[in-house]
């Protein structure tokens, strides 16, 4: 397949589709290719060794963490640049308290105050006996499958300062 130099993304790319922020701004996307099964499973197993509390959803490569969370898992969207109009025409509202997330919400992961990553919140438990939460987010890994995992528990390049976003519609108005 011919890669883009230019405009990769763009409405004029024929690898995007049409998306839009709920105010009518364009998001750039671009749909890649499925990879082979083996280097999907290659991908899993190197995840699995590094994080073991891991469970995978799906092996699929044809989407990243953005096109899951905001594009149906029809398209990859780059975090950096799009997360912040994303969430800014989608009305999300920052969930400062921990105690007010709830399923659905979602999870945005820095590093070097760098939007790297996203998932959503599928769990969320309080631990009494640390007074602590337990929280379980899915997300897709780059382009190597989506998984369910701890929040806390992913790949160093994400980063470790997290934040979390609602588009409820009720006491965060």
């Amino acid at each position: 397949m011919n890669e883009y130099i230019i405009n990769v993304g763009c409405r004029n790319d024929k690898r995007s589709i049409g998306l839009a922020t709920r105010k009518g701004n364009y998001i750039e996307n671009a749909r890649k290719e499925e990879r082979a099964p083996d280097a999907m499973r290659s991908a899993y197993e190197m995840f699995k060794k590094q994080h073991s509390s891991i469970e995978a959803r799906s092996l699929s490569a044809s989407y990243n963490c953005m096109g899951m969370v905001f594009a149906s898992r029809r398209t990859n969207i780059d975090v950096e640049r799009a997360i912040k109009l994303i969430l800014k025409d989608d009305e999300y509202v920052q969930v400062v308290e921990i105690k007010n997330v709830q399923k659905g919400d979602i999870v945005v992961y820095y590093k070097d105050e760098r939007p790297t990553h996203v998932g959503v919140v599928v769990n969320i438990e309080k631990i009494v006996g640390n007074a602590s939460w337990d929280i379980t987010i899915l997300s897709q890994w780059g382009n190597d499958g989506e998984y369910f995992h701890n929040v806390s528990d992913v790949p160093v390049l994400y980063g470790t300062k997290i934040e979390y976003w609602t588009d409820r519609k009720n006491e965060y108005q």
